[in-house]
């Protein structure tokens, strides 16, 4: 019974003052619950003009004035930072400031109520990609708070393929009551982060072939691109001529020597019995040979 009395009291209590609380307010929002005076909460109807930051007055449980607040003000800041905070990844961009973004972390956001790809309101002079640190606001809107610069570019990286993993639930998203616009970022966000990892692939090639064609004017970038084509490791080589005496470990680790000509790496002497077949063979494919007869147990060095 007494609990019941001091909710009445309070109740009482918080329709007499006047109570001054910040939010945030979405373009399209028609309503807005805020914690009045001894942690009640109430939902009130408003009409924005637009969509930012206001300082709503409180008074006998109605509003009594709605205003404008910049975003730089002072009591913005203090806004945000009080508020809960989630970690999000910029996908696309929906509008000036907007952005469509997915959580870094998808158990976290589960367990504040965060599901699925999200917008997140004031992104100002994001990117793609970016991490982001956000508010949310007790109607579970997330506004930017800060841009957290402690990724780096290797979890980035990870965060791409997450996002394509996101993009494979596209229809789990759109039963979250997500609006078509946002669908359509969504999709074309896909199609962008497609385009990218597939540039970054064009790229990495390129680098690869033009490594391939600098190692192949050395001596020790010849054995090594043998070497790395069939998985086995280049220890050490000595020059004595027209011969190179190379030490390698096969797959499993086993040290071999062998001789080769150092014009083109054609073997002389293989360093195992191949019954007298050794000059058949180049490095490359004695060492398939090698990982094949250890494989079937059939290897026997000398």
């Amino acid at each position: 019974m007494s609990d019941i009395l001091n909710l009445i009291r309070k109740v009482g209590e918080s329709e007499k003052a006047r109570q001054s609380i910040i939010v945030f307010i979405k373009e399209n929002q028609r309503n807005i619950k805020l914690y009045i005076h001894g942690g009640l909460s109430k939902v009130f109807w408003i009409r924005p003009q637009e969509e930012g930051f206001y300082e709503v007055i409180l008074q006998n449980n109605k509003i009594k004035n709605i205003s404008k607040v910049d975003d730089d003000a002072p009591e913005i800041y203090d806004f945000l930072e009080n508020r809960r905070k989630i970690n999000m990844v910029l996908c696309r961009s929906v509008s000036d400031s907007d952005w469509l973004a997915i959580p870094e972390n998808y158990e976290s956001a589960e367990q504040i109520g965060i599901v699925g790809a999200q917008i997140v309101s004031r992104c100002d002079n994001c990117s793609y990609f970016d991490h982001v640190v956000c508010s949310i606001t007790d109607d579970h809107t997330l506004v930017f708070f800060e841009i957290d610069y402690t990724y780096t570019n290797d979890i980035i990286e990870e965060m791409r393929i997450k996002f394509l993993e996101a993009r494979e639930n596209f229809n789990k998203n759109i039963e979250m009551q997500l609006s078509p616009l946002h669908q359509e970022a969504l999709t074309l966000a896909a199609a962008e982060i497609e385009y990218l990892i597939e540039e970054r692939e064009a790229e990495r090639k390129k680098v690869a072939a033009e490594r391939r064609i600098e190692m192949r004017r050395t001596v020790e970038g010849r054995i090594r691109l043998s070497l790395e084509e069939t998985g086995a490791k280049l220890n050490s080589f000595v020059v004595r001529r027209n011969l190179i005496d190379v030490s390698w470990n096969s797959e499993s680790g086993i040290n071999y020597h062998s001789v080769l000509q150092a014009q083109d790496l054609n073997v002389v002497s293989a360093g195992l019995c191949l019954a007298g077949g050794d000059k058949a063979f180049d490095l490359t494919s004695l060492v398939g040979v090698v990982h094949e007869g250890e494989r079937t147990r059939q290897v026997h060095r000398y």
